[in-house]
């Protein structure tokens, strides 16, 4: 588990393979034009550390909150 980032792109490659997320959901698209400018390194970095320090993936591969949380 890779713990420090050079850019945002290796922090959505990890949200993406770890997590399940798809890397349009941090990058603009024909559709959603404001999705680059929210999503900048330190917001994914944070949601990234959020994620591994307060939820797991369970058997069923879905995403839960970590007990005590």
């Amino acid at each position: 588990m890779k713990i420090t980032f050079e850019n945002k792109e290796e922090i959505v490659e990890c949200l993406v393979n770890e997590w399940k997320y798809r890397s349009s959901q941090f990058y603009n698209t024909e559709k959603n034009k404001q999705v680059e400018k929210f999503w900048t390194f330190n917001r994914c970095a944070r949601h990234l550390f959020d994620l591994r320090n307060n939820y797991y993936i369970d058997e069923c591969g879905g995403v839960t909150r970590k007990a005590g949380h």
